[in-house]
Parts: structure tokens; sequence; C-alpha cells
């Protein structure tokens, strides 16, 4: 990794600038700027001379330079740029082409985003945007047989409970899979969530986050963990105001896309991130959807209806529960969905309240409120 220090870089836009010419040199993969140190680090193929050279040509003086080779691959995280040392995030921090201007809330799709996807991305956040959200015929068959799967183990694993044969008896989750990451995306995340979500929504979504988390845990699974908190906190915000016609992780995605935006996370991460928020409630997530959107899908469908619960320890759902409580979640939960089903028929709300028995299944659910 390359590091340099530039005195003169001190606001926004000399940040900008430098970002713009260090990103057209090649092989540079990410780059991160804090202006509190007036230093850049740059990650890549890229030779120390190249870096030092364009920041000059753009006008500013570097006083120190050092090329540092990485101490594990494993460190390397392609997804987020910008992220500080030992996971604490600088004052700063920007991707080479990802900087963004303000914003006054969710922008619309933009042109191309729409038109992009393909015949087989449903629930993929280009298919909400190409589609709002509305299933063909075809579809609704196609989400038939995933959906009574998941009836099907929810009902087997409530009955291993009961009898006392369920594997959470024996799990064990580390504490710190339940604690949410802290960075300059998760913070900003946070801050959309408190100011869209009801209480009860919101703690919804801080128990969706540390119910998938845990289970990730459980299966080894490596997941960006901030990526996945954000996911969490922002997949209902589109639930509170529904548009006729159209899916609510539309508004929720595009509210994640402009939190992105602003704090400079890369294309990939974001399109996790947005992908994984319109996948959340369509029957059938895997891991093959990558981690994010089956974690978060995962760890919804325990909050929701209490599928996969009995695959964590009694303890660790009833502190989750006790930091986060549920504040009557399943009426006002329901009474949202209800809504949704009506303001949009031909959604997937509609078809898991028609063909899923979902109020049902909320009412079943094995927790109090």
């Amino acid at each position: 990794m390359i590091t340099i220090h530039v005195p003169a870089m001190t606001a926004r836009q000399d940040v900008r600038v430098i970002s713009a010419r260090i990103s057209d040199i090649p092989g540079v993969q990410t780059l991160k700027a804090d202006l509190a140190t007036g230093t850049v680090q740059v990650k890549g193929s890229v030779a120390l001379a190249a870096v030092t050279a364009a920041v000059t040509a753009a006008g500013y003086a570097v006083t120190s330079a050092t090329d540092d080779p990485p101490a594990s691959a494993a460190c390397h995280r392609p997804w987020l740029f910008g992220r500080g040392d030992h996971g604490r995030p600088p004052r700063a921090w920007v991707a080479p082409t990802h900087l963004r201007a303000g914003r006054n809330g969710p922008k619309p799709a933009r042109p191309g985003e729409v038109m992009t996807g393909s015949p087989n991305d449903l629930g993929t956040h280009t298919w909400v945007e190409r589609t709002g959200g509305l299933l063909t015929a075809a579809e609704r068959r196609s989400l038939l047989r995933p959906l009574a799967s998941a009836q099907v183990i929810n009902v087997v694993g409530r009955l291993s409970m009961l009898v006392g044969v369920n594997t959470g008896r024996r799990a064990v989750v580390p504490a710190g899979r339940l604690r949410p990451p802290d960075s300059v995306l998760t913070r900003a995340a946070e801050a959309e969530a408190l100011r869209r979500l009801t209480p009860a929504l919101l703690n919804h979504s801080y128990r969706t986050f540390a119910f998938g988390s845990a289970l990730g845990a459980l299966e080894n699974l490596d997941v960006d963990r901030e990526v996945l908190f954000a996911a969490a906190l922002l997949h209902d915000v589109g639930l509170p105001t529904p548009v006729e016609g159209v899916d609510f992780t539309r508004a929720s995605a595009r509210v994640a896309r402009d939190v992105a935006e602003d704090v400079g996370l890369s294309t990939a991460a974001t399109n996790t991130m947005r992908t994984a928020i319109t996948l959340h409630h369509s029957p059938g997530v895997t891991s093959a959807h990558g981690p994010v959107a089956y974690l978060l899908s995962a760890g919804a469908g325990l909050d929701v209806v209490g599928v996969g619960s009995w695959r964590l320890p009694p303890g660790v759902i009833d502190a989750v529960i006790a930091e986060h409580p549920r504040l009557g979640f399943k009426r006002e939960f329901a009474a949202a969905f209800r809504m949704e089903a009506a303001r949009v028929p031909r959604g997937r709300v509609a078809f898991l309240r028609r063909h899923g028995a979902f109020d049902l299944a909320v009412k079943a659910a094995p927790f109090r409120g």
C-alpha cells in the first residue's frame, strides 16, 4: 500500500481533485484520503512514482511517501473504499469514482438503471427498478415452490423446538457477532433509519442484523458485516410510505443507494446492498445470492415469522430481544404488509399474504409482541 502526505489537502474539494488524478493511473484499485492527517493511501499494482507525479501535477506538494506491501491478502476489502486502519473510519474517505454531491431525499432511477438486468433477475434491484416489483404470472408460479419449501422447513424446525431436539440448544455464537460494526457507512445508515422508521420497525431492523449475523457465524460465512448492517437498517425504510403499484423495496433500495454515494461506497458493494434489500422478502433466497442477501433475508425471516429460530441458542434470541424490544412489532408489521398488499396487488407482499398465510405465520412466530 502506498501512503503519501499532502499537507495542502485540507478540504473536500482537494480530496476530489487529488482522487480524480490518482484514479486515472492504471492499476489503482482503491484509495482513501484522511483530511485530519493530510494523507492519501492507495492500493493496487501502481508505482509510487506515478502516484506522487499525479498529485504534484495537480498542484499539490508531496512531503513524504512510502510503499508498504500488504500484511495479508485477507486484509484487502475490495468492496469498501476508504476504511480506516483497525476498523476506524477516517474523517474523510472516498472512492476514486464514486464521490457524489449532497441529496434531498431518495433520487429516482438514473438513465440506464431501469433497463439493466436479465430475464432471470427476479427480486434484484434491477428487476425492481425495471418492473416496479410487479410479478408476472410466470414469476408468481416460480415462487410457489420455494415458498412451500420454506413453510415445510419452518413447521419441522418449530416442532424440533417443541420436542427439544433443535440444533440451537448446543450452538455457540460469539458475542462479537451480535455487536454492530462502526464505520462511516453504518453510522450514515443508522441515522437514515432513525429518521424514517417507527421505533418498532427500527428495532426490527437491529434484530434483523443481529439474527442474520448470528446465523452467518453458525455457517462460517464470510460476510461484509458493515454492508449487512447498513442493508438491515435500511431494508424497510420504504414500508411506512407505500407507493401505489410499486414494491416498497424500491424506495428502500434508493435510500440505500443515496447513503452509499454520500459515504463513497464502491459500486459493487452498493449494488450488493441494494439487491439484498429488494430480495429480502422473496421466497427462496439462498447463499447463492451472496452472503449479504442471504443473511439479510434469513435475519428478517427469523424476526418476522420465526423461520430458523431453532438454529440459534435461546440465550442469543433473548439477548437480542432484550436489547431491541419488539414494541408490538407483530401488530404493526402485519398492518403495514396489509397496506402494501392493497397498494401493490401484483407484488410479492400480496403474493405472500395470498399463498403463504402470512398473517397467521406472523401471529405464530415464537415471540411475544
